[in-house]
């Protein structure tokens, strides 16, 4: 859903258009052509963050936290740890008490300078010694061997992401006119405000349900106070459009209307379209919108599909609204 309420606010999302810059449409400015207060966001798809599936991650994100789960220093550290005790720096405790690597080193290992007699438990010690330090060696060698195999499994996966990475540019270039990227537009919620975020045919669906009473329109429901708040508030959008950026919406469309705090909201990237530098093509446009702006407020009124076409057969004659539906069929060549 394009509008949602999010703790006290009402939040409309919509994506990005390739062909226009929808954040020159839709920010606080356009909102605040009918009195609305809005703060504009931006949300990106890309995802990234430790303690995920890799192979889900974007680039670089899959870099990074790749070469932290398989750094080789980390194995090589972790794999010592787990099969050798480091010595202890302290040695001035070593003694016969103490026994140690240290220790059956400093047994076999004399500094007076006179020749010691090895018995058959001090040769069976240095033999020890000396198959202590080759395992040791050995499992350094692995280690290293380790290390490097990581190194290059990970220059592999640099490699094909740098290839994805061209793929998806790819891919991107032949995409419809949208992307992962959306432009969020926040507004405070007021509370108790009738029908609140929900759109214009679900608004006209519910009144369309209601016993008549003698201020609504038989046909539709809706009272005359409503359709002149959404036809005054629907005019200011469509007149900031075409004057300021030189946009229309080709289409309006009563799912894409939204009551936010009781204005009422066209929200509809889809239909907006830029309508070029041609003068006489931009003049014939605006009069073919303006058109289609009486007809679909004479549709509110009636209520279905139904469309009165012809000027004469008025909203309610002399009112605001029938007053500016004239003044615009009036400029239709």
């Amino acid at each position: 859903m394009p509008i949602s309420i999010q703790a006290d606010n009402i939040v409309l999302e919509t994506g990005i258009r390739q062909d226009l810059d929808l954040k020159l449409v839709y920010n606080p400015v356009y909102f605040n052509t009918i009195d609305l207060v809005a703060e504009l966001g931006l949300a990106s798809s890309m995802k990234g963050g430790y303690f995920q599936d890799t192979d889900k991650l974007t680039v670089p994100f899959r870099y990074f936290v790749y070469i932290l789960e398989k750094n080789p220093l980390s194995i090589g550290l972790s794999y010592i740890n787990d099969k050798t005790q480091a010595p202890s720096k302290n040695t001035d405790n070593l003694n016969d008490e103490s026994p140690g690597f240290f220790q059956r080193m400093k047994s076999i290992f004399t500094f007076d300078n006179k020749p010691v007699e090895k018995d058959q438990d001090v040769l069976e010690e240095e033999e020890d010694v000396v198959k202590e330090v080759e395992e040791e060696a050995v499992k350094e060698e692995v280690v290293k061997e380790k290390e490097e195999d990581v190194v290059k499994e990970v220059e592999e996966v640099l490699e094909e992401e740098e290839e994805e990475a061209v793929k998806e540019e790819e891919v991107v270039k032949e995409e419809p006119p949208t992307s992962g990227e959306k432009i969020i537009i926040s507004i405070k919620l007021e509370p108790e405000i009738e029908y609140n975020s929900k759109s214009l045919k679900e608004i006209a669906a519910e009144l369309q349900q209601l016993p008549r009473t003698i201020e609504m329109f038989p046909e539709s429901g809706l009272d005359y106070l409503l359709l002149e708040k959404i036809t005054f508030d629907l005019y200011s959008q469509k007149t900031y459009l075409a004057e300021h950026l030189n946009m229309i919406y080709s289409e309006f469309r009563e799912e894409h209307i939204y009551n936010i705090n009781g204005h009422y909201v066209v929200f509809d990237s889809e239909k907006l379209t830029y309508l070029g530098t041609d003068n006489t093509k931009i003049t014939e446009a605006i009069a073919k919108n303006n058109t289609d702006f009486c007809n679909f407020i004479q549709k509110m009124r009636l209520g279905g599909d139904s469309i009165l076409l012809i000027p004469t057969n008025n909203i309610v004659e002399n009112t605001n609204v029938d007053k500016l539906t004239r003044r615009l069929l009036a400029t239709t060549p």
